[in-house]
């Protein structure tokens, strides 16, 4: 696990264990934050706020 920071880390270790879409299904792949954050359904002006 790249230890490029704390959101990367934490983002990492949720989608290792719940999976990419945070339902439960586990496929071992490591998602980053900003990825992770991408694929919400938050209004692009909420994903902003949390880039900055």
């Amino acid at each position: 696990m790249s230890k490029d920071n704390f959101l990367d880390m934490g983002a990492e270790i949720l989608t290792q264990t719940f999976g990419t879409n945070l339902g439960g299904n586990a496929t071992g792949e490591k998602t980053g934050f900003l990825e992770m954050l991408n694929k919400t359904d938050l209004t692009e002006e909420q994903k902003t706020e949390y880039r900055i």
